[in-house]
């Protein structure tokens, strides 16, 4: 076969860019979570890694009251991508962990962007999820960025 051919029909597939790496998940020291179906405010448009250990900060942050957390024993964790422009983009949440030997909440988030969709406003990927966490005092945060990229005609 033609090299160039080959290459013709390689460059026409569309190409999956992996921009983070995703560490081996270790399911005992995984949270559960659910995904909430609450809005952010429109005002909203910049990149947010953040988990709301109370109603308060939660109320305060979003100017609404959350739907079905019970903050005596959850916490709420948000991850916005931001405003995101030239193709179709979702955010969702990989994994939360609670680290025992350094007591750290490690959060897990991917943004998966496809560019070969066009879309013409720009998008506002979000997440937002609780899980069984709540005490006095929240522990140390680590955030986890996967980003994949699904780009056409490369």
């Amino acid at each position: 076969m033609n090299p160039r051919a080959s290459l013709r029909a390689l460059a026409s597939l569309p190409l999956v860019l992996l921009c983070a790496t995703h560490p081996v998940q270790d399911p005992q020291r995984a949270l559960p979570f659910e995904i909430l179906r609450d809005r952010l405010p429109a005002e909203l448009t910049m990149p947010i890694h953040h988990v709301f250990a109370d109603r308060a900060e939660y109320e305060a942050f979003l100017g609404r009251r959350s739907s079905g957390v019970d903050f005596e024993r959850e916490s709420v964790v948000l991850y916005s991508a931001g405003l995101q422009e030239g193709g179709h983009h979702e955010a969702s949440i990989l994994s939360i962990r609670l680290l025992p030997d350094t007591g750290v909440l490690e959060v897990t988030t991917l943004l998966d962007s496809d560019l070969c969709q066009v879309v013409p406003e720009p998008e506002l990927p979000y997440v937002l999820a609780k899980f069984p966490l709540a005490g006095a005092k929240m522990p140390d945060v680590a955030f986890e960025q996967v980003h994949t990229i699904l780009a056409c005609g490369l």
